[in-house]
């Protein structure tokens, strides 16, 4: 995602959490968006991570991700990374 990587260079990762948790949210949940809003809540997720948010941020976006896509390789591993992180 082009625009995060924008945010996350010129503003900082914070207001790119907030801009693709907005973006989540606006989207409808219907099944026709299901795909964009699991890689949403996953972009979320590692967002978290990198900048060191908090687990449970990091945690609750990736169970999103799962929840929406449960048979995703990389979401799957991205809930891996997560609980990896925990156990640091």
């Amino acid at each position: 995602m082009q625009v995060v990587d924008w945010v996350i260079k010129n503003e900082n990762r914070k207001r790119a959490t907030i801009l693709l948790e907005t973006f989540f949210n606006k989207l409808d949940s219907d099944d026709e968006y299901r795909f964009i809003k699991a890689y949403t809540a996953q972009t979320v997720a590692r967002v978290c991570l990198e900048n060191k948010v908090t687990w449970d941020d990091a945690e609750k976006w990736a169970q999103e991700a799962v929840r929406l896509q449960p048979y995703s390789f990389a979401i799957s591993d991205t809930m891996g990374q997560v609980y990896r992180t925990k156990l640091r």
